[in-house]
């Protein structure tokens, strides 16, 4: 389910606002839609009613719902929720500004395609030489989790929190100009910091993550209503010089888009990983820059205002969301609160903050030269370091030995079962 919702203060005539609703949901035949046993059923034009909170059902619908709260005399708040299925972040948009516009009285065109026009292309087109390069680009991918601070439930969960920061204009202006100067976006440039931050994190050099395509490739699609959104995954060796593993990523990024039109479950049946329920297959975090129409809703004597809705769902272990408002970089980490402490996410988020200053100040730096941690981190490493105790040739069995004749009851293995010292040297010992 998508949602979205807006406070509306002044006189505001629900009856009008209704009827723009039902002249939208003429307009587009997604919203007209049911799904019996995975048959596509367009129903015809209905008068649409404001409701109120009830579970969506495919096979009777409707599958918009919009509800209007009476606050005050002259306070309503809006809440618009419409089902995934028929519907993407983009398609959000152009309803709302629809209903805005019909509210105003204004005449819009009448749609010239329809979802079904551009389902019925998918459908028809050969897409076997996409597929390929899905297959030989994401052939045998490392298993790569970030660290969690909880064990991974056997079966995944969705319950989600967020952790938000601003990147500052200053820091943001000079990544536009990186950019430039690399003929990329400055999503690209996003996307390759974020893979440095993920490879530090996990020590791993192999690394991929997941972004989305608006799949509306074609200008005649910009109005349309549908779910057009498809999953892409980017994978890349972190290496170099930032300048030069941009570059990279850049011929990376190219690439998948040009491969875009494959349906990403298409992919991962054509790929064939390992399958685990606790994971999302091919990647655990998803990077995404935000580019939905954000036109502001206009009603005639009415102000209007975005309501921010709570977060309840967290599709992967960690989305990093960047927005351009003004100036800035608004960043929004989503997180799997069942894996991750808001800490853990605070820290990931400063570094990553740390990391897109660093590449601000020197693109041409080695990539394992760019900064990452804190000012406090940076003291704390300095006085672990700071020891003048020698220490003596051993291996790791003989500290864990050691250890366990200090603390022998303390933790030293968390995860599906937890070992202590004492426990640990136990196994060591019987499998010597």
């Amino acid at each position: 389910m998508t949602s979205l919702a807006i406070r509306l203060r002044g006189p505001l005539d629900a009856d009008r606002l209704a009827d723009a609703f039902t002249e939208v949901v003429a307009r587009h035949e997604a919203l007209r839609t049911t799904f019996d046993d995975g048959v596509q059923i367009v129903h015809p034009p209905h008068e649409v009613a404001f409701t109120d909170n009830r579970p969506f059902d495919l096979r009777r619908g409707p599958l918009i719902r919009p509800r209007l709260e009476r606050v005050a005399d002259d306070e309503h708040v809006l809440a618009l929720e419409i089902h995934h299925i028929v519907t993407d972040g983009w398609s959000n948009g152009v309803i709302l500004d629809e209903v805005m516009a019909l509210y105003r009285g204004e005449t819009l065109d009448r749609p010239t395609i329809q979802y079904a026009d551009f389902a019925a292309w998918q459908r028809n087109r050969d897409l076997d030489g996409q597929l390929a390069y899905w297959t030989q680009t994401l052939a045998e991918l490392p298993a790569a989790d970030l660290p969690t601070d909880r064990p991974r439930p056997a079966v995944r969960t969705t319950t989600g929190a967020v952790h938000e920061a601003v990147v500052p204009q200053r820091i943001a202006t000079r990544l536009r100009e990186i950019s430039r100067r690399h003929e990329t976006t400055l999503f690209t440039t996003l996307n390759a910091a974020c893979n440095i931050l993920l490879s530090r994190w996990t020590g791993q050099r192999d690394v991929t993550v997941g972004t989305v395509t608006n799949g509306r490739d074609r200008a005649e699609l910009d109005r349309v209503v549908g779910f057009f959104v498809n999953t892409l995954v980017l994978r890349s060796t972190v290496a170099g010089t930032f300048d030069d593993y941009l570059d990279t990523v850049r011929g990376n990024v190219q690439e998948a888009f040009k491969h875009q039109d494959v349906p990403f479950e298409r992919v991962v049946d054509a790929v064939q990983p390992q399958r685990d329920p606790s994971r999302t297959p091919l990647f655990q975090v998803m990077v995404v820059l935000q580019n939905a129409p954000q036109a502001a809703p206009r009603l005639p004597g009415i102000e209007v205002e975005d309501v921010e809705l709570p977060l309840t769902t967290a599709n992967f272990d960690v989305t990093i969301e960047f927005q351009e408002q003004g100036g800035d970089l608004l960043v929004a980490v989503t997180y799997n609160a069942d894996l991750f402490e808001a800490d853990t996410i605070a820290r990931l988020t400063e570094h990553l903050g740390i990391l897109l200053d660093g590449i601000a100040a020197e693109p041409s730096a080695k990539i394992a030269e760019l900064p990452l941690l804190t000012a406090d981190e940076l003291q704390k490493l300095a006085a672990w370091n700071n020891s003048t105790v020698a220490t003596k040739p051993c291996t790791l069995a003989e500290l864990v030995e050691e250890q366990a004749a200090r603390t022998p009851k303390a933790t030293a293995v968390m995860g599906t079962e937890t070992l202590t010292y004492a426990e640990l040297n136990a196994r060591a010992n019987a499998l010597a």
